[in-house]
């Protein structure tokens, strides 16, 4: 009895032991809570998970973290990350998408091709919880922009380059090497990419590079530009010697721009003899780039010295097309144009609109039509030259045009916001964007037929207008252009210089079998001239081409039969060579 006794009481102490173990002992099968992720297509453990698959394993505690927060720290903390700037901003990109999906108002960001990260991530950081606020701080210092320049230059071997820890310093060299380049294409890549990963703090860095010299000139000159860029008036003396020591027209027009972005007054004097030199001589009136680019760096420096040197030049130039450009730029800065508004209301038959579309002014005629005529009216394009004569050009337009019922669009480029308006500004905020948003409006607000214009462009004006048909041949009718600056279609060099893809407007696709097809014609007069039979060459190159297709071009040539005696015959010249040409059949 007693043996059974003990027995009892053994079973009941290892029962209660057994109990006590269950009880104070965690489970295999426990699940801890889960951190709150919107309902998607995949579990967000198997997102992290991927995404740090091919990481290092300085960043691999992030496939146990359980929250933003906690991501964030992780990443910020020297222990679980390396100390490369290139692996925290792959780690950080691909985590980020993560989270992505939590934010919706995050997404455009996973697309960084045309954002810029810092101010992106600045302008929503108070709609981001604390953590992902830390993650996007991260984000911003080493951006997505960094990765990307990493697989540029490490095409075939990134993942690996990415992760040895290039820093942004090396990333710089390694793209200044590329910049120099003997292919265009490569070369202008790598300008691209330098203009958006670079930083305040690399100005010394660059300034030194050009004081050393030794690259070509579009090297130089790119350099120059993306100093203009920081704005770190500290490099001003390295851009005034290397505007004294360069005799090369293209770097030396890239230093005018740059001065006019550090807003320096030191830049005044300088600006002011650019301008005077060229504007005093009529011979040299074609030098368009460098005048007009003085003329909009001084209005970008903007200040009353700066307006005071304008209006005493103007007071002593002998041109009258260059004093019209001079007034122009003088306007500009008195009035500090309204850069936000936009026109919405256009009163049909009115002899002349001028309206405002951000700060770029255009002339506008639209006809009248009857109540029952349901085709709205089709739209004449002029496009002004380096003399800003742009009242002048639409008179003469519209003269024209009212005969054949369509309206008349004459576009302003400022030369503060297009220096190179007629080569589409590829380098800033593009011309040929400007003028499409132009065009939306007038088609939803003035109920002008856009899908297909007429055009007639002269001096740089032209230039535009040859480029615009090139860029897009669907959308032009016919055309006539007054210019003495058509570009070889060397397939060789970059558009506009050639016809060539370039980076800095990867949508233009360049197809000159459409071109040659369209109705453009060269005006001209004096065939004796050399620039003149210069670029009745250059143009001819697309009927060369034409026979290599097989195809018969609608390119045309076109001369007055007669010399002009006075300016009044030859702008009766012209106008009758637009409307046979332009309105042939309309």
């Amino acid at each position: 009895m007693e043996k059974l006794k003990k027995v009892v009481v053994v079973l009941v102490i290892l029962v209660l032991l057994f109990i006590l173990y269950l009880l104070f002992t965690p489970s295999d099968n426990f699940t801890p809570p889960k951190p709150y992720f919107p309902e998607k297509d995949v579990s967000s453990s198997s997102v992290v998970s991927s995404s740090v698959a091919s990481l290092p394993s300085s960043v691999a505690a992030v496939q146990t973290i359980s929250s933003s927060e906690q991501v964030a720290g992780a990443l910020s903390s020297p222990e679980s990350l390396s100390q490369s700037s290139a692996a925290s901003a792959m780690a950080t990109a691909d985590i980020y998408k993560t989270f992505a999906a939590d934010a919706p108002f995050l997404n455009p960001l996973t697309n960084s091709d045309n954002q810029n990260m810092n101010s992106s991530a600045s302008a929503i950081s108070a709609n981001i919880p604390a953590g992902k606020k830390a993650l996007m701080d991260i984000l911003a210092k080493d951006s997505i922009e960094h990765e990307e320049a990493v697989r540029y230059l490490f095409p075939k071997d990134a993942e690996e380059k990415l992760l040895d820890g290039y820093s942004h310093e090396q990333v710089i060299e390694l793209l200044m090497d590329q910049l120099a380049s003997n292919d265009e294409y490569k070369a202008n890549e790598a300008a691209v990419l330098l203009f958006r990963v670079i930083r305040d703090v690399d100005a010394e860095q660059l300034a030194n590079i050009v004081q050393k010299g030794g690259f070509n000139d579009f090297s130089q000159s790119t350099l120059v530009k993306v100093l203009g860029k920081l704005k770190d008036r500290r490099v001003f003396k390295t851009l005034y010697d290397e505007f004294r020591r360069s005799s090369n027209t293209e770097v030396r027009d890239a230093i005018i721009v740059a001065l006019g972005y550090l807003g320096d007054e030191r830049a005044i004097p300088l600006l002011l003899s650019v301008v005077n030199t060229y504007g005093k001589k009529e011979a040299l009136l074609n030098s368009y780039d460098s005048y007009g680019l003085a003329l909009s760096a001084l209005t970008r420096i903007g200040t009353p010295k700066a307006l005071k040197g304008l209006e005493q030049g103007l007071d002593d130039l002998l041109v009258t097309n260059v004093a019209r450009l001079y007034r122009y730029s003088v306007d500009t800065l008195r009035k500090k144009q309204d850069r936000e508004s936009i026109d919405e209301v256009f009163i049909p038959g009115q002899a002349k609109i001028v309206a405002n579309y951000k700060g770029t002014k255009y002339l506008l005629y639209i006809p009248t039509r009857r109540a029952d005529d349901k085709n709205r009216p089709r739209l004449m394009v002029c496009i002004h030259g380096n003399d800003f004569a742009y009242d002048q050009l639409f008179d003469t337009c519209q003269r024209i045009a009212r005969n054949y019922k369509f309206g008349v669009l004459v576009p302003i480029f400022d030369l503060y916001t297009f220096p190179y308006y007629h080569k589409f500004n590829l380098m800033e905020y593009r011309s040929d964007k400007r003028f499409f948003e132009i065009l939306e409006l007038l088609k939803t607000k003035g109920g002008i037929d856009t899908r297909e214009m007429y055009f007639y462009g002269v001096g740089t004006g032209g230039e535009f207008v040859y480029n615009f048909t090139l860029a897009y041949p669907e959308r032009v009718g016919r055309a006539m252009i007054d210019t003495n600056n058509v570009e070889s279609p060397d397939v060789k060099h970059l558009f506009p210089t050639g016809v060539g893809a370039t980076p800095w407007a990867p949508d233009i696709e360049i197809n000159r079998k459409n071109f040659i097809k369209s109705d453009l014609a060269l005006l001209y007069f004096n065939d004796k001239d050399l620039t003149v039979r210069n670029e009745i060459a250059s143009f001819r190159q697309h009927y060369d081409y034409a026979d290599y297709l097989g195809v018969t071009p609608r390119l045309a040539l076109r001369r007055p039969r007669r010399n002009a005696v006075t300016a009044e015959q030859k702008e009766e010249m012209i106008e009758d060579l637009i409307e046979s040409y332009i309105f042939k059949g309309l």
